[in-house]
């Protein structure tokens, strides 16, 4: 970038621009998301450690610009389009910071009014306007700082008070580290890191899905996992993952605590891990009898209750769309015909099949009949929009290019959790095209009928 001579920001600019970073990161902290960071805290952390103060703000900077939801919306995003009140000057500003830049910086220059940074991966140079006197007093030319800063204007600020690093060897060991760590965010990335899970699951299981006791759960997930990486010895490297770890990062690899593991029917009798090469690792509580209901033409033979488990299935949120997906692969006729019965509709088809899991999993004011939503499904499925005979487009993304491409700075916590495998739901775009283009659509289109009424 090319840079000016050291005019700072107008004292109203910098007052704006701290203000609405402080209404974002409380939408963290105190509102909605509360619930989903502590969780982030508590897998970073541990459950026996306790955080700092510059460590818990750290994570909560890393989440405010990092994290995402399963539909790929960001804090900032979420924000957007639910704060009340918000202009559209600070809508542009709060957009831009989706490009915000997280590194590690050697301080160039450091006057009363500005700093001059130099990104220690790329080499560009940025101008930050300090926050106040006390963060200017600690920054000294020649140092090296870890830190995140957001374009205000021509120049920066930062999200929150950068860490001085002792000296250029740990600042190069940093931005080394945040190198490997930016690699593996990378879609290809992750969905490989998935596939090599997905096979070290079945070499240690015999299968991908294995069924246990609830009270099993727990110790079976952290034997799996202390086998992955502590036990298992990659043929390629000749080392476990703990010891590749060790070599990569100098940090010892630990696994968190495993809590109980929430199941989402009441008292199940048996839960079932499955290994998925698109949604990770997954529990499904009595999935095993929720197949039996599926292979014998009298479900009640298989399970006399088998409504109350089909209808979980189809309704709760937390319960993902694979265990249909299996049983639809083998059963679609019965799979249909049971819906209809549960949904008392003579007329559904197998193709609605993900409308129906999305209409009640995911239920949207003003769609409240299923046709509804089917009608919309039809009207965006790919194939049917774009011709049966052409493929369909991937959904849009819901946030802003990044001038910078897939620059994510280091996980706050990332080298006391190492590069474990996603055990939550992967991207669902890898799944057939058309659901996720049907999908992303509906959504859009129900925002849409939503804002007009």
């Amino acid at each position: 970038m090319s840079l000016l001579p050291f005019i700072p920001s107008a004292p109203d600019e910098l007052i704006r621009a701290k203000t609405l970073l402080g209404e974002i990161k409380r939408c963290v902290s105190s509102g909605a998301l509360r619930k989903e960071f502590d969780e982030q805290l508590r897998l970073s952390l541990g459950l026996d450690q306790s955080s700092d103060q510059h460590e818990a703000e750290a994570l909560l900077d890393w989440f405010t610009f990092e994290w995402c939801d399963d539909e790929g919306r960001g804090v900032i995003d979420r924000f957007v389009e639910s704060a009340r009140g918000l202009t559209q000057d600070n809508r542009e500003l709060a957009l831009d910071w989706l490009d915000s830049i997280s590194g590690v910086f050697e301080m160039k220059v450091v006057t009363r009014s500005a700093v001059r940074l130099r990104e220690l991966e790329t080499g560009e140079l940025y101008e930050v306007d300090p926050e106040s006197s006390s963060e200017l007093s600690m920054l000294k030319r020649g140092q090296f700082i870890c830190a995140r800063i957001l374009p205000l204007g021509d120049r920066f600020i930062f999200s929150y008070p950068p860490l001085l690093m002792p000296n250029r060897s740990a600042a190069v060991a940093t931005a080394e580290v945040s190198r490997i760590l930016n690699s593996l965010n990378s879609p290809e990335m992750q969905q490989q890191i998935l596939e090599e899970v997905r096979e070290v699951f079945c070499e240690y299981f015999g299968s991908d899905e294995v069924t246990v006791a609830p009270g099993a759960l727990s110790e079976t997930v952290e034997g799996f996992l202390r086998y992955m990486f502590f036990v298992r010895v990659d043929p390629e490297t000749d080392a476990t993952m703990a010891e590749t770890f060790k070599t990569e990062f100098n940090e010892d690899l630990w696994l968190p605590v495993m809590g109980p593991v929430p199941t989402q029917v009441l008292n199940p009798s048996e839960v079932t891990i499955i290994c998925d090469e698109f949604e990770g690792i997954v529990f499904l509580p009595e999935y095993a009898l929720f197949k039996r209901i599926f292979e014998t033409p009298n479900p009640a033979a298989a399970a006399p209750n088998w409504r109350d488990i089909v209808s979980a299935y189809i309704k709760d949120p937390c319960l993902p769309a694979i265990a249909f997906e299996r049983v639809t692969e083998k059963h679609p006729k019965r799979v249909e015909k049971i819906m209809r019965e549960l949904l008392e509709d003579d007329d559904f088809s197998i193709d609605h099949l993900y409308c129906a899991l999305l209409h009640f999993k995911e239920p949207a004011e003003g769609f409240d009949n299923l046709e509804d939503d089917e009608k919309l499904w039809d009207l965006f499925d790919g194939q049917k929009a774009a011709g049966k005979n052409s493929k369909p487009t991937a959904p849009a993304s819901k946030t802003k290019p990044s001038r910078r491409g897939n620059s994510k700075g280091a996980r706050t916590g990332a080298l006391k959790a190492a590069p474990a495998p996603k055990l939550a739901r992967a991207n669902s775009s890898k799944r057939p095209p058309s659901r996720a283009v049907a999908a992303a659509s509906i959504k859009g289109a129900r925002k849409k009928a939503k804002a007009r009424s």
